[in-house]
Parts: structure tokens; C-alpha cells; sequence
């Protein structure tokens, strides 16, 4: 399935990697030069852990074109007014954040897509609760300290190293620092109200100094080089995401992480994770767990997992399960809704038969792997057709109704199944923001799942959660290079 953002009118044909210099043209006009590498035209001393590399979003410097890129300001080429409470300017071509003085009554300021590398001119924008410099090219978090009203900052896909800056912004509720070149979790003493840490596609190899924070509810680490799954314990906790790192082996704090029966979702996908060993997972703990991504693991059965009989929706795909018999205890998921087996050596040696062994043990399933199972569309307006278990049975078309006045009424339209609920969603500014209690991680799931709505193939949290370090909070559209990646990746889906 494919989403498509609106084109936007001042998106630059490039983009520029780190490591640029400024350069004065003969007409006067500032412009960018890029050199090949890293950091002043020279290769990262830790280049085998460059995200840039890891990712294949830096082009070689061939491939590079170099392009003049014209700036503009912020007041006179993007207007602003005092008397506004936002601000957003996406892929404007802002370098310095700047003229901001008189609006101090700014809550929300979004410089999006833009070519920031300092964060400066926020002096007098004191009730600022919501900051958005997604995707610039932000080296240090400072200059903020005084924006103690704050309660999102969102500084996804910068130059970031170091977590610092942020000791005096104790309101904050969501913290978004994906796609940066973070090493260390540290400096968040301060954060006792942070519900929402995003630190997906970092340099972290530890999960470390967390224990303070008791209001945490989601907590996204996936796309890092953690090797052990051992975390801190954290009451409130709902989500944890640990996928795409290098576990290797099972840890039973994974599973005791938060009260019991708080945690709701675990994503421990593209590990290198075997069976769970006997005895480890406790049922009373988990009794509220309802959705489970193993994909891209190496387990061989079920096991263990069958012990948390509260799943909705298990994710198992690309393991080493070659039999029925890995199978077994498949039947105790009652209120399983979606499951996916898919690219498992079973599928081969099965054939057709393993999708129908499936069925038989789960007879309230609606989804294996990408078929649905009941699934209900329009083939015209007025014929409704629903699809269950593959057959196609004819509904009886709706008889008008009568006004009081006697006029016919048109029969109401069906409205096609969503795949996931609506209500757990609210629209807003162009994308899907995500409720309270919901990860960002809901925005792409929400703009896909609607794609999909009519009848195309849901997306998979193991496929949408290698996506999170290309979207955060907002569902906002991506830009340059990064959002040609994400394109990429749904066309091959």
C-alpha cells in the first residue's frame, strides 16, 4: 500500500548532507557547496557507525549535485503576525530563525524541512508549549532553557550527538530525538511528566538512567545497536519498541517492565531473538498485552508465546517455524484478529494448506498475513458486496426509505471496514496526530491504514515500525532525500 503527500510548492530539488561551507557567489547571494564525506570534507573516525551510511541516505559525493541554494527570512520573504498563537513554515528555505521578537503570543512554531543548523531567536517566545524543527540540521540542543512552558519538542532528523539543554523544561509530555547521532540516554532527570520518548535510529548500545521517569507510556528505541533487552522498570509504561538492534538473547525484565497488565504492545522485530525460553513469561503480568511483533527473528515455534492468550494481533513472520508442530497452542488465541506467519519455511512445505490449518484452529480470525479475511467494500454505489473467508455473497440491496413528507430517501452508503479503529484517531493539520495514549508511531500506521480502508492490504506494525525513523509526530510529509527513501520503501511493499 502507497500513501502520496501533496507536492509542496517550495520543496528544494536537493538537499544537503552534513559537512557544508558557506560561499560567496560573484552576484552577492549566499550559497551552499557540499563536500563529499563527513564534517569538513573528511571521513566519520566511526564511519562503519554513520547513520547517513547505515541508512543509504547520503549519496556518494559523484552522485552530489553541487546547487546554489537561496535562502529566505523569516519577515520579510515568510510573513509573520504578533497576534497569531502558530507559526509554521515547512521547506521554506529558513536558515536562521530570526524577526520573531514581537510574537510573544506564539504557543506552536514548526520550522519544518528547513536548513536550520543553530537553534537562536527564541528569546521572547516564552508561552511556546509546542517546537517543531523536524529534519534541519541542528547540531546541539540549547538556547531553549527559558521555554519552560514547553510540552512537545520535536528536533527528529538533525546533527544531534549529545541529550542536554532540556534541565529546566520539567512540562515537557513528548520528547522526539529519532534520527540523530545520539550515543547515550542521560540528562533527562528533570523529565518526570515526559510521556512520549522517541529515540528511534541513534547510536545508543544501552538502555540507561530512565528509572525517574514514572509517567512514561511509550518508549521507542528501535533502528539503534542495543544488545541487551534488559530495561528499567516503568510503571505506566504501554509501548516499547527494541526493534532492529542486535538482541540476541531473552530477558525476562522485558516482559516485567511496567505494573502488571499495563503493557499493551511490544515490538521486538529484525532481532536475532530464538525461542523464549520455558517459564519466562508470566500470564498475570501480561494479561493486557494485545499486540506482539517477533517478525524477522529466528524462532522456531510458538511456545512460550501462547501463554498470553489476550493478543489480538501477533506478528511472526521471516522466522525459522518449518512445521504444524510450531504451531501448537495456536488455538488458545481467542481474540486474535491478525496474524502474520508469512515467509516462514512451514508456508513452503505447507502450500496452500497452511494458511487453511491457520483458519481451522483461530475460527474468529479476520487477517492472515496480507489476505483479509472479511473484508468489505463498494463495487459500485449501490452494490455492496462483503467478502468472507474469500467467497463473495451478494447483499440485498438496502430498500429506501420514506420521509415524513413521503419523498424517497436515498439508502445510506456503506462505509468500507477500516482495518484499524477511527476513533483511537483525530485529523489534523493534513495528517493523523496521535491521541492521547498513542505512539507517533500511530500517524504513518493512520495515514496508511486509510489508504488501505477500501479493501488494499494493512500495514504491518514490523514494516511501519522500520518506517518510524522516517516519520514522527504530526503524520507530517517528508522531504529531500529522506522521503524519497520512505517512497522507495512502500513501492517495493
Amino acid at each position: 500500500m502507497q500513501t502520496e503527500h501533496e507536492a509542496q510548492p517550495n520543496v528544494l530539488s536537493s538537499q544537503q548532507p552534513s559537512g557544508q561551507t558557506e560561499e560567496t557567489s560573484t552576484d552577492g547571494k549566499i550559497q551552499d557547496t557540499t563536500q563529499g564525506g563527513g564534517a569538513i570534507g573528511q571521513k566519520s573516525p566511526d564511519a562503519d557507525e554513520d547513520r547517513d551510511q547505515e541508512m543509504g541516505l547520503a549519496d556518494s559525493a559523484e552522485e552530489q549535485t553541487e546547487e546554489a541554494v537561496t535562502y529566505l527570512r523569516i519577515g520579510s520573504d515568510h510573513k509573520t503576525d504578533p497576534a497569531e498563537e502558530e507559526l509554521t513554515i515547512q521547506t521554506g528555505r529558513i536558515r536562521v530563525i530570526e524577526n520573531l521578537d514581537a510574537c510573544t503570543r506564539l504557543k506552536k512554531l514548526c520550522l519544518i524541512a528547513n536548513h536550520v543548523h543553530e537553534i537562536t531567536g527564541l528569546d521572547t517566545l516564552v508561552e511556546l508549549e509546542h517546537l517543531e524543527l523536524y529534519q534541519n540540521y541542528v547540531q546541539r540542543i540549547q538556547n531553549i532553557g527559558h521555554l519552560v512552558k514547553l510540552k512537545v519538542l520535536d528536533l527528529s532528523f538533525n546533527e544531534i550527538r549529545k541529550i542536554e539543554g532540556l534541565e529546566t523544561l520539567t512540562e515537557l509530555e513528548r520528547l522526539f530525538l529519532s534520527a540523530n547521532k545520539i550515543r547515550k540516554i542521560e540528562n533527562l532527570e528533570g523529565q518526570k511528566k515526559l510521556q512520549m520518548l522517541e529515540l528511534g535510529n541513534n547510536r545508543i548500545r544501552q538502555v540507561e538512567n530512565l528509572d525517574h521517569m514514572t509517567s512514561l507510556r511509550e518508549l521507542w528505541l528501535g533502528k539503534n545497536k542495543i544488545e541487551t533487552m534488559k530495561v528499567p522498570r516503568l510503571p505506566k509504561l504501554e509501548t516499547i519498541s527494541v526493534q532492529s538492534n542486535r538482541l540476541t538473547e531473552w530477558d525476562g525484565s522485558i516482559f516485567d517492565v511496567s505494573e502488571e497488565g499495563c503493557l499493551e504492545s511490544l515490538f521486538l522485530s529484525h532481532n536475532q531473538l530464538g525461542d523464549i525460553p520455558e517459564g519466562m513469561v508470566d500470564t498475570q503480568k501480561l494479561r493486557g498485552l494485545t499486540t506482539l511483533d517477533l517478525a524477522g527473528n529466528v524462532l522456531t515455534r510458538l511456545g512460550e508465546i501462547t501463554k498470553v492468550e489476550s493478543l489480538e494481533e501477533l506478528w511472526m513472520n521471516d522466522n525459522q517455524i518449518s512445521t504444524a508442530g510450531g504451531l501448537e497452542g495456536l488455538e488458545k488465541f481467542q481474540k486474535m484478529k491478525t496474524i502474520y506467519l508469512e515467509r516462514n519455511p512451514m508456508q513452503r512445505n505447507l502450500g496452500p494448506a497452511y494458511r487453511t490449518l491457520i483458519r481451522d484452529k483461530l475460527p474468529k480470525i479476520e487477517q492472515i498475513d496480507a489476505v483479509s479475511l472479511t473484508t468489505t467494500f463498494l463495487i459500485r454505489e449501490s452494490d455492496p458486496v462483503e467478502l468472507v473467508r474469500g467467497a463473495a455473497k451478494q447483499k440485498q440491496p438496502q430498500q429506501p426509505q420514506q420521509t415524513e413528507e413521503g419523498a424517497q430517501a436515498s439508502a445510506p452508503t456503506p462505509v468500507p471496514k477500516m482495518p484499524s479503529k477511527p476513533e483511537e484517531m483525530e485529523e489534523t493539520r493534513g495528517g493523523v496526530e496521535p491521541s492521547a495514549g498513542q505512539s507517533p508511531f500511530a500517524d504513518l500506521a493512520g495515514v496508511l491504514g486509510r489508504a488501505g480502508a477500501g479493501g488494499g492490504s494493512p500495514i504491518s506494525p514490523a514494516l511501519l515500525e522500520q518506517l518510524r525513523g522516517q516519520q514522527t509526530a504530526g503524520g507530517r510529509p517528508l522531504m529531500g532525500k529522506v522521503g524519497k527513501q520512505v517512497k522507495s520503501i512502500m513501492k517495493k511493499r
